[in-house]
């Protein structure tokens, strides 16, 4: 069993997706860890350029499998050091992006009130493209918070070209969700662009799902709700809040995970 490696990354992304707040300021690079890691640098069909991180393991076969990181509404891929470091070290190759808007990819203007943008689905699909075409497999998707959202609105398109699926403060219940941030941040957000008909269709893999019993807007009820809807989802319930699975899982979080990538 491998230990979890902390890093000493401040957890911005535990902050509830309230609308968009890119950084375009890396936090850290992996190299300031000594982690080994590639710039990698795609264009999306509608002319974004979308900056990738590619971790490598230290022993890549043919058989060696590929996890996408999709990135919450706030930060940027620098904040999923800690995750994309403890894959790697377990044998995963892992990508890591900056949505357009986001890091170092080309610059676009989200409205403060934007709960989502359908344009994210335009840049996770180009990151799936790139990896089947360069490495000749389906990556698992490991999708935070927003994150879940773009999967599932994504999912016509990428079901063919992806692996299993692993979620954390996914937002399951979107109507349910803006209600809640409407509730305790004050705050009433805009749809834009959001499919709520195919937020709600289930993904024809696999599904993993972590759950914070402390997170009061992507609520442990509405996951449960998802797997019954879904035979092929597990809930892993944690004593935590939004996005702190990994804090408080420990090593056990991505011991969760490589059962199901296996």
């Amino acid at each position: 069993m491998k230990n979890i490696l902390l890093l000493g990354i401040s957890i911005f992304l535990l902050n509830v997706c309230e609308a968009f707040k890119p950084k375009k300021e890396y936090v850290n690079i992996p190299s300031d860890f000594g982690i080994n890691f590639k710039e990698v640098k795609l264009k999306t069909p509608d002319g974004y350029d979308l900056n990738s991180w590619v971790y490598e393991p230290q022993t890549v076969d043919s058989n060696t499998q590929t996890v996408l990181i999709l990135n919450s509404d706030a930060g940027n891929m620098s904040y999923n050091i800690e995750y994309a470091a403890n894959l790697q070290i377990r044998g995963y190759r892992v990508v890591t992006f900056d949505y357009r808007g986001f890091g170092k990819s080309s610059p676009f203007q989200f409205d403060s009130l934007d709960f989502y943008s359908n344009k994210l689905e335009i840049d996770c699909k180009t990151l799936v493209d790139y990896i089947n075409s360069e490495y000749k497999s389906k990556p698992h998707l490991l999708a935070l918070s927003l994150g879940s959202l773009v999967v599932l609105n994504s999912a016509s398109k990428i079901d063919s070209l992806t692996a299993n699926y692993i979620f954390e403060g996914a937002v399951f219940n979107p109507v349910a969700f803006l209600n809640r941030v409407e509730k305790y941040k004050r705050k009433k957000l805009k749809y834009n662009g959001l499919d709520l008909k195919k937020s709600s269709l289930l993904p024809i893999h696999h599904v993993l799902i972590f759950g914070g019993l402390k997170d009061d807007y992507s609520t442990v009820d509405d996951s449960i709700e998802f797997v019954r809807n879904n035979q092929n989802a597990n809930l892993i319930v944690f004593n935590g809040n939004h996005l702190e699975g990994m804090r408080s899982l420990n090593e056990k979080y991505f011991d969760y995970i490589s059962v199901v990538l296996h």
